[in-house]
C-alpha cells in the first residue's frame, strides 16, 4: 500500500503543521441560566427562612435600631453625623432601617426579609461573578456554568452566614457585600471593554459599599487580585487607571477616622493609624497578658486567622459567641505556632500561585476580606471568632470548594446527573444545619440558650438571658441567669443587672451590697456608681445619692445619666435650682434625652413656675406621647393658670391612657367646676371615690 503524502501547509517542505483550532464560547443568554438562578433562589430562601420569624435582639438592636430610627426618620442628616469618624458609619445602614419603617413600619419581620432578600441577591451576584471567573483556570473551565451554579449554592447556605442574616443589627454585612461584589461586576466588565464608564460605576458601587461597612476598605486589593488572575502587567498604569477607586479609599479612611479627626462627643477614633499601632495590653486573659504588646497583637491575628479558616471548613458548634477566655488559655505558650502557621500558609499559597492559581486568588480573597476584622484586636462581646466576620471571605472558599468537588467528579467520570446528586447532597447538608441554626434566633432566650448549652462559661450569656426574662416578666428565671453569672464571676454587668432587679424587687439592702462588692474591684464603674446612687435614691437616703452622682461626674463628667437622677435627688432635698441646672447641662450634652423634660416640669411646678411647667409638659409629650403622669402635671399646670378647657383636655388624654388615674379625675373635676359644669364634675368626683 502506497504510503500517504503529507500535507503541506506551510513551513518547511514535508512537514505536517497542525492548526490549534479555538473553539469559541457559547454565548450565554438569561434563558439558559435560569434554571440555576430559579435553584440559587428558592434554596437561598428556604435554608435561611426561619430568620424572618425573628424577634429583635436585646443586643445592639434595641439601641441601634428600634431607638435611632425614629430620630433619623425625623431628621435624615443625622444618619450621616451617626458615628462619623469611626469605624461603625454606616450611614446607609441606617437610612434603610429609615425607608422601611416610613414604608412598613419598624417590624422585626419586615427588617429579616430583607436582610434575607439582600443575601439571596448576594448568592445570585456569586453566580454572575464566578460565572467568568471560572473561564480563567484550567481547574473550573470545562464547567464554568456548574461550578457558579454550586458556588452560589454553597454561599447562600452557608451556616456561617446565618448570624449576618438573621441579626437585623447586620443588615450591615449583607448591604455592604452586595455593592463590594457588584463592583467586582463592574471591574469585570471594565476588564473586557475598558472605558470610564465601568471605572466609574466601579469606584460608585465601592464607596456605597464603604458607606455601609468599614471592610469595604480592601476592595482595591482584591481589584490587584483580579488583575493578577487576568494576567495584567503588573507596571503603574495598573494604578492609575484605578484613580477614582483609590480616591473613594482615601474618603472612607478619612470618614473612618483612620487620618484622625474627632468623632461626635469627643473621644479618640478606634480606627485612628494611632490606636492601631498603640502598645496598650490587647487583653488581660492568658497568655495575650504576658505577651510583649505588638506581639500579642501578631499572635491573636494567627488564632484568629487560622481559627476563621477552620471553622468556615467545618462550620459545627456555631454560636453568637466564643469563649476566649476558656479558649486562650487552653491555647497557652502553643500560640506561638498560629501566627507561624498563618504565615506558613500564605507563603506556600504564594509560591504555588503559578502552579495553583485557582488556590492563589480563592485564599487571597478569603484573607485580603478578612483582614479589617484580623487587625481589629477586640476581645468584646460577640467579636472574638464571630461568624460575621467571615460573610463577604467566603465568597473566595465556596469558589474553592465547588471548583474541586466538581473537577474530582468530572475526572472520574461521573455523568452529569451524578454531579447534581454531590451537589444536591452537600447543599441539603449545609442548608439543614443553616436552617437549625437560624431557628435558634426566634427570640433573645432561644438564642442565648444555644450559646449557654454549647459554651456554658460564658458569663455575658447568662446576663443577656436574664435581661430578656427580666424584660418579659420571667423574675425568677432573670435572677437565676444573673446568679449563675455571677458565680462565673468574670463579667462585672452581672453585679449591676442583679443589683437593679433586687432594687426593682425591693432588696434594696441585697442589692446595694451587689454595687458595692463591684465598686471594691471596679472603683470607676459608671454603671456601678450609678447603681448605687439609684439605690440610695430610692432608700430615701437623698444626701447621700446626691454626693454619688457628683462622685461619678469626676469620673465621667459628660454621663447625661449623672446629671438627670442628680436633678431628681436635689429635688428631694429641696435643691430646685441646682436641679434645674443640672437637667440644663444634660440637655445640652443630650437634647433627645427623654426624661429631661417630664423631671424638669416637675420641678417648675414646685416653685410655682407653671407658664414654664406647661412648655416643659407638652416638649415632654412629643417624647413619650404615652406618659399619663406628664399629661396629668400638664393638666395641673393649665388649671393654676386659669386655662381651664386646655386642662380639661390634658386630663381628658392622661385618662385615655391609664383610665384609673384618681388625681387625673380630681383635676378635671375642679376644671369643670370653674367653668360652671358642676355635673360632669360630680361625675368626676364619684369616678374618683371608687379608685
Amino acid at each position: 500500500m502506497a504510503k500517504k503524502k503529507p500535507t503541506k501547509k506551510g513551513g518547511k517542505k514535508g512537514r505536517t503543521v497542525k492548526r490549534k483550532v479555538r473553539r469559541k464560547q457559547p454565548k450565554l443568554s438569561l434563558k439558559s441560566l435560569w434554571p440555576y438562578l430559579a435553584v440559587i433562589i428558592v434554596v437561598s430562601m428556604v435554608a435561611m427562612w426561619p430568620v424572618v420569624q425573628a424577634d429583635f435582639t436585646e443586643l445592639d438592636d434595641q439601641r441601634l435600631i428600634l431607638e435611632n430610627t425614629e430620630r433619623f426618620a425625623r431628621k435624615p442628616a443625622r444618619a450621616w453625623e451617626q458615628s462619623v469618624f469611626t469605624p461603625h458609619y454606616k450611614p446607609l445602614v441606617l437610612l434603610s432601617w429609615v425607608v422601611e419603617s416610613k414604608v412598613f413600619g419598624l417590624k422585626s419581620e419586615v427588617l429579616h426579609f430583607n436582610n434575607l432578600l439582600l443575601h439571596t441577591i448576594n448568592a445570585l451576584l456569586v453566580f454572575f461573578l464566578t460565572l467568568p471567573l471560572a473561564r480563567r483556570f484550567e481547574i473550573t473551565k470545562a464547567q464554568p456554568e456548574l461550578v457558579a451554579a454550586f458556588s452560589g449554592l454553597l454561599f447562600a447556605v452557608h451556616p456561617l452566614h446565618v448570624e449576618s442574616v438573621a441579626w437585623a443589627i447586620e443588615r450591615k454585612d449583607v448591604l455592604y457585600t452586595c455593592f463590594f461584589l457588584l463592583g467586582l461586576l463592574a471591574y469585570m466588565r471594565y476588564l473586557k471593554s475598558p472605558s470610564f464608564k465601568w471605572i466609574g460605576l466601579t469606584a460608585l458601587c465601592y464607596i456605597l459599599s464603604l458607606l455601609s461597612k468599614a471592610p469595604a476598605i480592601v476592595f482595591p486589593f482584591i481589584l490587584l487580585l483580579m488583575d493578577y488572575t487576568w494576567q495584567r502587567k503588573v507596571e503603574l498604569k495598573r494604578l492609575t487607571e484605578k484613580w477614582p477607586v483609590f480616591v473613594m479609599m482615601l474618603l472612607g479612611l478619612f470618614l473612618y477616622g483612620f487620618f484622625g479627626g474627632e468623632p461626635p462627643g469627643g473621644g479618640s477614633t478606634e480606627g485612628g493609624l494611632r490606636n492601631l499601632v498603640s502598645t496598650s495590653p490587647v487583653s488581660n486573659v492568658y497568655p495575650l497578658s504576658v505577651l510583649p504588646a505588638f506581639y500579642a497583637k501578631i499572635a491573636l491575628l494567627g488564632v484568629k486567622g487560622v481559627g476563621w479558616y477552620l471553622h468556615s471548613w467545618l462550620p459545627v458548634n456555631l454560636s453568637l459567641a466564643y469563649p476566649y477566655k476558656t479558649i486562650l488559655p487552653a491555647i497557652g505558650h502553643a500560640i506561638h505556632l498560629f501566627p507561624v502557621l498563618l504565615g506558613l500558609g500564605a507563603f506556600l499559597v504564594f509560591k504555588w500561585r503559578h502552579r495553583h492559581p485557582l488556590l492563589f486568588f480563592t485564599h487571597g480573597f478569603f484573607f485580603m476580606a478578612l483582614a479589617p476584622a484580623l487587625i481589629r484586636t477586640g476581645l468584646g462581646k460577640g467579636i472574638f471568632l464571630s461568624d460575621r466576620y467571615v460573610y463577604l471571605a467566603l465568597f473566595g472558599l465556596v469558589l474553592f470548594i465547588a471548583a474541586h468537588v466538581l473537577d474530582w467528579t468530572r475526572r472520574k467520570g461521573w455523568n452529569l446527573q451524578r454531579q447534581y446528586l454531590a451537589m444536591g447532597a452537600i447543599v441539603l447538608l449545609l442548608g439543614t444545619l443553616s436552617f437549625r441554626q437560624a431557628r435558634v434566633w426566634d427570640n433573645g432566650e432561644t438564642l442565648w440558650t444555644n450559646v449557654i448549652e454549647k459554651y456554658p462559661r460564658i458569663a455575658y450569656a447568662y446576663v443577656n438571658r436574664g435581661i430578656y426574662r427580666n424584660d418579659h416578666g420571667n423574675i425568677a428565671g432573670a435572677l437565676e441567669d444573673f446568679n449563675a453569672a455571677v458565680e462565673l464571676g468574670d463579667d462585672p454587668h452581672a453585679f449591676i443587672h442583679r443589683g437593679t432587679l433586687l432594687r426593682k424587687q425591693g432588696q434594696t439592702q441585697q442589692a446595694l451590697a451587689d454595687f458595692d462588692r463591684l465598686l471594691a474591684s471596679e472603683p470607676n464603674n459608671e454603671h456601678a456608681i450609678n447603681g448605687k446612687a439609684n439605690v440610695l435614691f430610692e432608700m430615701g437616703r437623698y444626701q447621700e445619692a446626691e454626693a454619688t452622682y457628683t462622685h461619678g461626674l469626676t469620673i465621667k463628667p459628660r454621663m447625661v445619666t449623672y446629671y438627670v437622677n442628680r436633678a431628681a435627688a436635689r429635688y428631694y432635698l429641696g435643691k430646685h435650682r441646682e436641679a434645674l441646672a443640672d437637667l440644663d447641662e444634660a440637655e445640652r450634652l443630650n437634647r433627645n434625652y427623654t426624661s429631661i423634660h417630664s423631671k424638669r416640669t416637675v420641678i417648675l411646678m414646685a416653685i410655682g413656675d407653671y407658664e414654664n411647667a406647661v412648655i416643659s409638659a407638652r416638649k415632654t409629650a412629643q417624647y413619650e406621647p404615652n406618659n399619663h403622669a406628664n399629661l396629668g402635671d400638664l393638666g395641673t399646670a393649665l388649671q393654676r393658670l386659669g386655662r381651664h378647657q386646655e386642662a380639661i383636655e390634658a386630663f381628658s388624654q392622661a385618662l385615655q391612657i391609664y383610665d384609673r388615674g384618681k388625681r387625673y379625675y380630681n383635676g378635671r373635676a375642679l376644671s369643670y367646676e370653674a367653668l360652671g359644669n358642676t355635673a360632669q364634675a360630680q361625675r368626676d368626683r364619684q369616678i374618683a371615690s371608687t379608685l
